[in-house]
Protein backbone atom coordinates (compact mmCIF):
# COMPACT_ATOMS: atom_id res chain seq x y z
CA UNK A 1 0.00 0.00 0.00
CA UNK A 2 2.87 2.83 0.82
CA UNK A 3 4.26 2.17 -2.74
CA UNK A 4 1.06 2.19 -4.38
CA UNK A 5 0.72 5.67 -2.32
CA UNK A 6 4.09 6.77 -3.62
CA UNK A 7 3.45 6.26 -7.12
CA UNK A 8 0.08 7.48 -6.60
CA UNK A 9 1.54 11.04 -5.51
CA UNK A 10 3.99 10.91 -7.73
CA UNK A 11 1.75 10.80 -10.48
CA UNK A 12 -0.61 13.66 -8.85
CA UNK A 13 2.67 15.32 -9.03
CA UNK A 14 3.84 14.82 -12.61
CA UNK A 15 -0.29 15.32 -13.43
CA UNK A 16 -0.15 18.97 -11.78
CA UNK A 17 2.63 20.54 -13.39
CA UNK A 18 3.26 19.03 -16.34
CA UNK A 19 1.29 20.26 -19.21
CA UNK A 20 1.62 20.59 -23.26
CA UNK A 21 1.22 24.01 -23.20
CA UNK A 22 3.18 26.91 -20.59
CA UNK A 23 0.70 29.41 -19.59
CA UNK A 24 2.38 32.11 -21.36
CA UNK A 25 1.59 31.00 -24.54
CA UNK A 26 -1.76 29.49 -24.77
CA UNK A 27 -4.14 29.72 -27.37
CA UNK A 28 -6.74 27.42 -25.79
CA UNK A 29 -8.69 30.04 -23.75
CA UNK A 30 -9.20 32.24 -26.51
CA UNK A 31 -12.27 32.33 -28.75
CA UNK A 32 -12.12 30.86 -31.73
CA UNK A 33 -12.39 33.21 -33.89
CA UNK A 34 -8.99 34.95 -32.18
CA UNK A 35 -7.09 32.32 -32.87
CA UNK A 36 -4.77 33.62 -35.43
CA UNK A 37 -2.82 31.01 -37.92
CA UNK A 38 0.29 29.64 -36.54
CA UNK A 39 3.39 26.78 -37.55
CA UNK A 40 3.56 24.04 -34.95
CA UNK A 41 6.51 25.65 -33.91
CA UNK A 42 5.01 28.67 -32.59
CA UNK A 43 2.38 27.05 -30.81
CA UNK A 44 4.52 24.79 -28.83
CA UNK A 45 8.43 24.16 -29.20
CA UNK A 46 8.04 20.45 -29.26
CA UNK A 47 5.96 17.93 -31.08
CA UNK A 48 5.97 15.81 -28.34
CA UNK A 49 3.97 16.58 -24.76
CA UNK A 50 3.03 14.99 -21.65
CA UNK A 51 -0.79 13.79 -22.38
CA UNK A 52 -1.76 11.55 -19.49
CA UNK A 53 -0.65 8.44 -17.08
CA UNK A 54 -2.40 5.13 -16.42
CA UNK A 55 -2.48 3.66 -12.89
CA UNK A 56 -3.52 0.38 -11.75
CA UNK A 57 -4.79 0.58 -8.23
CA UNK A 58 -5.61 -2.58 -6.04
CA UNK A 59 -9.60 -2.64 -5.44
CA UNK A 60 -9.34 -1.41 -1.76
CA UNK A 61 -7.32 1.76 -3.21
CA UNK A 62 -9.09 2.33 -6.19
CA UNK A 63 -12.27 2.47 -4.26
CA UNK A 64 -10.47 4.90 -1.81
CA UNK A 65 -9.86 7.30 -4.98
CA UNK A 66 -13.21 7.50 -6.16
CA UNK A 67 -14.74 8.20 -2.76
CA UNK A 68 -12.24 10.59 -1.71
CA UNK A 69 -13.62 13.86 -0.41
CA UNK A 70 -9.95 15.51 -1.57
CA UNK A 71 -9.78 14.35 -4.55
CA UNK A 72 -13.33 15.15 -6.12
CA UNK A 73 -12.57 19.18 -4.76
CA UNK A 74 -9.09 18.94 -5.71
CA UNK A 75 -9.91 18.60 -9.88
CA UNK A 76 -12.52 17.25 -12.39
CA UNK A 77 -12.70 13.77 -11.69
CA UNK A 78 -15.23 10.80 -12.71
CA UNK A 79 -15.90 7.51 -12.94
CA UNK A 80 -16.46 6.50 -16.54
CA UNK A 81 -18.60 3.36 -16.92
CA UNK A 82 -18.62 1.81 -20.62
CA UNK A 83 -19.88 -1.71 -22.15
CA UNK A 84 -16.63 -4.04 -21.03
CA UNK A 85 -14.75 -1.51 -19.18
CA UNK A 86 -14.56 1.15 -16.22
CA UNK A 87 -11.64 3.67 -14.38
CA UNK A 88 -11.53 6.53 -12.93
CA UNK A 89 -10.57 9.78 -14.47
CA UNK A 90 -8.59 13.09 -12.81
CA UNK A 91 -8.93 15.37 -14.89
CA UNK A 92 -6.53 18.97 -15.93
CA UNK A 93 -6.68 21.63 -18.81
CA UNK A 94 -4.38 19.65 -21.46
CA UNK A 95 -3.95 16.18 -19.36
CA UNK A 96 -5.41 13.44 -17.21
CA UNK A 97 -4.67 11.07 -14.74
CA UNK A 98 -6.57 7.22 -15.29
CA UNK A 99 -6.79 4.59 -12.71
CA UNK A 100 -8.02 1.38 -12.98
CA UNK A 101 -8.52 -1.78 -10.72
CA UNK A 102 -7.04 -5.22 -11.96
CA UNK A 103 -10.76 -6.46 -12.73
CA UNK A 104 -11.64 -2.52 -14.62
CA UNK A 105 -11.29 -4.67 -18.26
CA UNK A 106 -14.10 -7.79 -18.72
CA UNK A 107 -12.67 -10.93 -19.20
CA UNK A 108 -9.03 -9.44 -18.40
CA UNK A 109 -6.89 -9.28 -15.02
CA UNK A 110 -4.95 -6.13 -14.85
CA UNK A 111 -1.39 -6.03 -13.13
CA UNK A 112 -1.34 -4.23 -10.12
CA UNK A 113 1.64 -1.32 -9.86
CA UNK A 114 1.21 -1.16 -13.73
CA UNK A 115 2.17 2.67 -14.78
CA UNK A 116 1.80 4.16 -18.03
CA UNK A 117 3.31 7.32 -19.37
CA UNK A 118 1.77 8.65 -22.12
CA UNK A 119 2.84 11.24 -24.51
CA UNK A 120 0.93 12.75 -27.93
CA UNK A 121 2.39 14.01 -31.16
CA UNK A 122 0.91 17.35 -32.38
CA UNK A 123 1.67 16.66 -35.55
CA UNK A 124 -0.17 14.10 -37.91
CA UNK A 125 1.88 11.37 -39.18
CA UNK A 126 5.18 12.49 -36.91
CA UNK A 127 5.98 9.13 -35.30
CA UNK A 128 6.18 7.23 -38.39
CA UNK A 129 8.54 10.02 -39.68
CA UNK A 130 10.62 9.71 -36.77
CA UNK A 131 12.08 6.49 -38.40
CA UNK A 132 13.46 4.98 -35.03
CA UNK A 133 10.72 2.23 -34.95
CA UNK A 134 13.42 -0.24 -36.11
CA UNK A 135 16.35 0.68 -33.49
CA UNK A 136 15.34 -3.17 -31.63
CA UNK A 137 14.04 -0.25 -27.95
CA UNK A 138 10.73 1.68 -29.68
CA UNK A 139 8.12 -0.01 -31.39
CA UNK A 140 5.64 1.61 -34.04
CA UNK A 141 2.06 0.60 -33.99
CA UNK A 142 -0.84 1.69 -35.99
CA UNK A 143 -4.97 0.49 -35.17
CA UNK A 144 -7.68 2.40 -36.79
CA UNK A 145 -7.65 5.51 -34.07
CA UNK A 146 -4.26 5.98 -33.27
CA UNK A 147 -0.27 5.34 -34.19
CA UNK A 148 1.43 4.40 -31.35
CA UNK A 149 5.38 4.50 -30.86
CA UNK A 150 6.14 2.35 -27.40
CA UNK A 151 9.66 1.65 -25.90
CA UNK A 152 10.31 -1.71 -25.05
CA UNK A 153 11.17 -2.24 -21.29
CA UNK A 154 11.95 -5.84 -20.73
CA UNK A 155 12.20 -5.94 -16.84
CA UNK A 156 9.24 -3.28 -15.95
CA UNK A 157 5.43 -2.91 -15.64
CA UNK A 158 5.80 0.29 -16.69
CA UNK A 159 5.34 1.87 -20.03
CA UNK A 160 6.63 4.68 -22.16
CA UNK A 161 4.28 5.02 -25.41
CA UNK A 162 3.69 7.96 -27.32
CA UNK A 163 0.39 8.12 -29.09
CA UNK A 164 -1.11 9.85 -32.08
CA UNK A 165 -4.70 10.54 -33.62
CA UNK A 166 -5.42 9.29 -37.15
CA UNK A 167 -8.41 10.69 -39.18
CA UNK A 168 -11.37 8.74 -38.06
CA UNK A 169 -10.45 9.92 -34.00
CA UNK A 170 -9.49 13.24 -34.79
CA UNK A 171 -12.91 14.42 -36.99
CA UNK A 172 -15.10 12.26 -34.27
CA UNK A 173 -13.33 14.49 -31.17
CA UNK A 174 -12.62 17.31 -32.96
CA UNK A 175 -15.20 17.97 -35.46
CA UNK A 176 -12.64 19.25 -37.51
CA UNK A 177 -10.98 17.93 -41.69
CA UNK A 178 -8.10 16.22 -41.23
CA UNK A 179 -5.33 16.25 -43.36
CA UNK A 180 -1.33 15.00 -43.39
CA UNK A 181 -0.38 18.44 -42.05
CA UNK A 182 -3.24 19.04 -39.57
CA UNK A 183 -1.46 20.40 -35.99
CA UNK A 184 -2.87 19.35 -33.03
CA UNK A 185 -3.62 21.29 -30.10
CA UNK A 186 -3.29 18.76 -26.35
CA UNK A 187 -6.73 19.25 -25.96
CA UNK A 188 -7.92 17.51 -29.00
CA UNK A 189 -6.53 14.00 -27.31
CA UNK A 190 -8.85 14.93 -24.16
CA UNK A 191 -12.44 12.82 -24.48
CA UNK A 192 -15.52 15.62 -25.01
Amino acid sequence: MPHQLFKFTLLIIVFSFASCTNEKNTQNDLPEKDIKSTTPEQTSPNLVCFNHSLLVLDSTTYDAVINSEFINHFAYSHEKQLTGWHGFYLVGKTNYLEMFHPNSFDGEVLEKGTVSIYLASLKANYLKRLGIDNQGFMEFTSQEDYNYLTAKVSDSNSQLKTWEMRKIQFESWTKKEYHDSVTFLPVDYNSP
